[in-house]
């Protein structure tokens, strides 16, 4: 169970099977499963948001399909999430690192957003991947015992091969990992480190995954929107907070040198813009285009304006999604692009092809 999704809501809820390989949930399935749930609600006279809805639908779903092992991702933050409920039997917590989002709603400091992503781990072993030192010394004081994963596998470095592969090497207890991947962001070697030591917790709780299964596994697995290549000529980006952009950026840069960069984009408006532009300012050579989600929740394009002039970055402003990409493709040249921000301006171009 994932959020948010790009193209089609039955994205959040799928499967994977010896027999069938990845699939997402049957749409017979889904509508059924979610007409059961909008009665019991109407009996029960209870009221849902949206996100709460869908998470109710994955666990019915996962009941139903009998799943032996579910991996859910926490919506927002975590102690008030609604993934955050009590689990017959929780096994594992990952943390992936910590940024300053959703501060409205998390708080202002990393500290006490990490207070708050704690809270996923009232049973299970806990794993984290953190950057930041000062965090670490805070999470080592967590009533739990917790695992490190840059303590348990270290990156020794990668290549990038190509706008569509990428080579990650780690040093473990049991030798040097190579990891050839799709995933070509460089956070990614985090990311993976985490799955890992997370892999390490199952076995012990009597998963039987080889080494050589969890390299086949993460080798096979793709994120649509993490900076991946389309072929009308631009990579699609869901990075909206700066340390994302600034890994998408970083990437890009160790792909195409100094080449001038073109970011089409836009975000919803509790994003820290001010990180995200300094972060587009600092990869220098950028010219942005500024444009607007159609969700009542999107930044106005102002907000977002007085950041880019903060920074001296310049830019171009085309509200319709379709003209801003029009826009972007003219510019960019001999350059590279990129198309995003947001999770829902990068599933509009993924979805309507513009």
């Amino acid at each position: 169970y994932t959020s948010p999704h790009l193209k089609n809501v039955k994205e959040r809820i799928a499967f994977k099977d010896k027999k069938r390989g990845h699939y997402l949930c049957a749409a017979d399935i889904f509508e059924k499963e979610a007409g059961r749930l909008r009665r019991l609600m109407k009996k029960n006279g209870i009221r849902l948001t949206y996100f709460e809805f869908l998470t109710a639908l994955a666990f019915l779903i996962f009941r139903r399909e009998k799943v032996r092992a579910a991996v859910i991702e926490t919506g927002l933050g975590g102690r008030l999430d609604a993934t955050n409920v009590v689990y017959k039997r929780k096994l594992l917590n990952i943390i992936t690192s910590i940024s300053k989002e959703h501060t409205s709603f998390l708080g202002n400091t990393l500290v006490k957003i990490l207070g708050e992503k704690e809270k996923i781990a009232a049973r299970g072993e806990l794993v984290v991947s953190l950057k930041r030192g000062g965090l670490k010394k805070h999470i080592k004081a967590y009533k739990k015992s917790v695992i490190f994963a840059d303590e348990e596998y270290g990156y020794t470095g990668g290549e990038v091969l190509s706008d569509k592969m990428r080579v990650y090497n780690f040093s473990g207890k049991s030798g040097l990992i190579t990891i050839k991947t799709r995933m070509i962001e460089n956070v990614q070697a985090e990311n993976i480190r985490s799955v890992l030591a997370g892999i390490d917790v199952l076995r012990k709780k009597g998963f039987k995954i080889s080494p050589e299964a969890a390299v086949e596994g993460i080798g096979q697995t793709e994120i649509p929107g993490r900076l991946r290549y389309d072929k009308r000529g631009f990579f699609i980006s869901v990075a909206h907070n700066p340390d994302a952009v600034d890994a998408a950026l970083k990437t890009l840069r160790s792909l195409y040198g100094d080449r001038k960069i073109i970011y089409v984009f836009s975000g919803m408006a509790d994003k820290d813009f001010d990180g995200i532009f300094r972060a587009m300012a600092k990869a220098g050579n950028i010219r942005v285009v500024l444009t607007k989600i159609d969700n009542p929740r999107a930044a106005e394009i102002p907000a977002m304006q007085r950041y880019l002039e903060k920074y001296g970055i310049k830019y171009y402003i085309e509200e319709d999604n379709s003209k801003a990409l029009e826009k972007g493709l003219k510019i960019k040249g001999r350059g590279v692009m990129a198309a995003g921000g947001s999770f829902y301006l990068a599933g509009a171009y993924m979805r309507r092809g513009f």
